[in-house]
């Protein structure tokens, strides 16, 4: 199952077409009305490319097919966006033409783009290609190929344009194909404006799955979870002071939900989006109501629209800040009950929620104290990211 990840930014750019006889394209100005400060790469080495990469979501994703977006492919463009892959060798070897299917749809849909700029994340992708002190191993990196050949085919269905792709792992990056074959890629002036998306669609499996299973004690934590969720909702909007959160309650049950959701990307956007209390299921007065089921299918609607439109802080909409804060209250709660295998992902998504209140310097430590549990979590990355680039909640702009 791969989760998608759009990190949505500009970035003024001007370039000569693509072509064999150079090995740069020419940097132009940036726009006069573009306020952000720009940097200027040089992106003819695998290194530019993984640096663009992470320019443009603050970190280098592991166990990651990240793509760069650019919309034009030749005169004045701007970078608009990454499009994130969960993706690592298991990926690799079960590869389909309908995940690369799935793939070229998920990076033409958000933003229109004419090129991308795709880096395959992962250590054993590293490994696989002999750069980790171990022999290459043929028959990945033949899987490798015919993957990316697969995803390059689709793109081109779409009027999708790649460079060469690049590897990155083990503290190392290159070029997957022959480097020969690799024609190096523009100067580029670029400035983060815009935080991410937290998922996009194409979570239909992973859902469904969880709806088949949701029987039994799953059942029965779920419901423990929208329990809680409709009693923090009554209690935010009861006028309660401080003095009070003492009385916020967290069930077992709730707890055990929550780490099965936040062992994986859909998950954890289903609880933040849950806690956003955005989409009209999750409103106050009704999220009570809601079956395990009605839950899991209303996620499933969010993850296959607009996901931006549900989630506290993506937009110019003030939260209701006594509900922010007792979910913070209730997810710190969730954190001391929690397991060590899900301490990480809980602190990654209370950092989120620092963030969407306008507490930078609190999200910034609790996404600090996330990645000092697990360096490999790229969700906390992301919102160190923001707090260290500036980058702070839609609605406090």
């Amino acid at each position: 199952m791969c989760t998608f990840t759009v990190l949505q930014w500009s970035a003024a750019v001007e370039n000569t077409p693509f072509s064999t006889g150079r090995n740069e394209w020419v940097t132009g100005q940036a726009d006069e009305h573009d306020s952000e400060v720009m940097e200027t790469i040089n992106i003819s080495t695998p290194v530019d490319i993984v640096h663009l990469v992470n320019m443009a979501m603050g970190h280098v994703p592991p166990d990651s097919l990240v793509f760069v977006l650019k919309r034009n492919a030749t005169g004045v463009g701007a970078l608009s966006g990454s499009v994130r892959v969960n993706f690592d060798m298991r990926a690799v070897r079960r590869f389909s033409d309908d995940l690369a299917d799935q793939i070229a749809q998920v990076v033409c849909r958000f933003e229109p783009c004419e090129v991308v700029f795709p880096v395959f994340s992962c250590d054993e992708i590293a490994r696989a290609l002999g750069h980790a002190g171990e022999e290459k191993n043929s028959r990945d990196v033949h899987a490798l190929v015919h993957a990316w050949i697969a995803i390059k085919r689709e793109l081109l269905k779409v009027g999708v344009r790649s460079i060469p792709p690049v590897w990155t792992g083990h503290n190392k990056c290159g070029w997957i194909l022959d480097p020969e074959e690799c024609v190096p890629v523009p100067n580029v002036e670029t400035t983060t404006n815009l935080p991410p998306l937290s998922a996009l669609p194409h979570a239909r499996d992973h859902v469904r799955r969880q709806l088949e299973n949701c029987t039994g004690d799953k059942r029965s934590d779920l419901e423990a979870l929208i329990r809680d969720a409709s009693k923090l909702c009554s209690f935010a909007l009861s006028e309660a002071t401080p003095s009070d959160w003492d009385s916020i309650h967290v069930s077992p049950g709730a707890v055990r939900a929550i780490e099965m959701l936040s062992d994986n990307g859909v998950g954890r956007d289903a609880l933040i989006t849950l806690f956003s209390a955005r989409h009209p299921s999750f409103r106050p007065d009704v999220v009570g109501h809601l079956s395990p089921e009605g839950f899991l299918e209303t996620i499933l609607e969010i993850l296959e629209g607009d996901m931006e439109r549900h989630l506290a802080g993506m937009d110019a909409i003030r939260p209701h800040m006594p509900y922010t804060y007792s979910v913070l209250m209730y997810l710190k709660l969730v954190a001391v009950h929690a397991s060590d295998e899900y301490f990480s992902e809980l602190l990654g998504v209370i950092a989120w929620f620092e963030w969407v209140a306008g507490h930078n310097s609190y999200a910034h430590h609790f996404a600090r104290s996330a990645l000092a549990v697990d360096s490999a979590n790229s969700f906390a990355g992301t919102v160190e990211a923001f707090v260290e680039r500036g980058i702070t909640a839609v609605w406090t702009r």
